[in-house]
């Protein structure tokens, strides 16, 4: 996967005393991440929650569930290439989602929208408007 631009290596989800932290063991820099649950309106620290942690050991997990879903895509792509009788239409519906993911976490643009948020239908020639794209909104 060469066009993931963030930080490399193994990221660990660590209780700090209020908060946890998202980081990576690196010698020469270290990726950090604080997560903070707060209560609205009053902003008050929720602490080392459940929820908080399982929040930190959802995006420390963020690398490798994205190599996995690169790779069972890519696998997806070559059986649809070799063997198109052997994927049904949720396949499909399932590699379009997975398709989705990796280009928002790689950062690749809307392909609906062109990374602009609006959304335009060719009609006879002309563009016509068809509201905001879901991406921006996402």
């Amino acid at each position: 996967m060469k066009e993931f631009k963030g930080t490399k290596g193994e990221w660990y989800a660590i209780p700090n005393k209020i908060f946890m932290e998202v980081r990576t063991m690196e010698k020469e820099r270290s990726l950090s991440i604080n997560l903070h649950l707060l209560k609205n309106p009053d902003f008050d620290y929720f602490g080392l929650s459940e929820e908080n942690k399982a929040n930190a050991k959802l995006v420390a997990a963020a690398p490798n569930l994205l190599k996995a879903l690169y790779h069972l895509n890519e696998s997806m792509k070559a059986i649809k290439k070799h063997y198109p009788e052997a994927i049904i239409n949720r396949d499909d519906i399932r590699m379009g989602w997975a398709k989705e993911a990796l280009e928002k976490a790689l950062g690749k643009p809307c392909q609906i929208c062109n990374g602009t948020g609006k959304r335009t239908i060719t009609e006879r020639g002309f563009e016509l408007s068809a509201g905001p794209c879901k991406c921006k909104n996402q």
